[in-house]
């Protein structure tokens, strides 16, 4: 979204008791401040919905609800996962606004439906992840004094046409 020009960007984030909440959000501070841009705190909504805590696509819309009502509304909205930007995308429908006109839109999972509304995402590669998992299991079972590890597991960009440019 950054690098597309989008300067005004929004987080539909879950609920903080989430574990993933706080990763997430510090996440999207890091792109935020490493492209020089200030963190505004009015540009990260919550669903009040809390299935899934959060990660629903009721909360989606919700949050989109939110940050559509802001006087200086966002150009691009990331929602924290695929489900939430379903429900972001719903409400945009529902209320005139245009994905990627009117505001650009990506999740972050890249869930198989995904792909069919031509949302841009990031690859969580969950396959790889319990892959990755498995095999460091299989590792502690074979030498159970091996030193915690963490993994890291790359997360690519799926660039698909729910983003573009802002419109000047």
């Amino acid at each position: 979204l950054i690098s597309l020009g989008h300067r005004r960007i929004g987080l539909i984030s879950s609920h903080p008791w989430s574990r993933s909440a706080a990763p997430r959000q510090q996440g999207y501070a890091d792109a935020l401040a490493g492209a020089g841009l200030p963190f505004d705190e009015t540009l990260v909504a919550v669903g009040e919905t809390s299935k899934h805590a959060g990660y629903s696509e009721e909360a989606g819309a919700e949050a989109m609800a939110r940050l559509m009502a802001l006087p200086d509304r966002p150009t691009a909205v990331f929602a924290e996962s695929d489900v939430q930007a379903y429900g972001a995308w719903a409400w945009a429908r529902d209320h005139g606004v245009r994905i990627p006109r009117d505001v650009s839109l990506m999740g972050y999972d890249d869930l198989k439906l995904s792909r069919f509304l031509d949302l841009t995402t990031v690859a969580q590669r969950m396959p790889d992840a319990g892959r990755a998992a498995t095999e460091r299991l299989l590792a502690r079972i074979a030498s159970p004094a091996t030193e915690p590890l963490s993994v890291r597991l790359d997360a690519p960009l799926v660039a698909r046409g729910s983003t573009a440019a802002p419109a000047g």
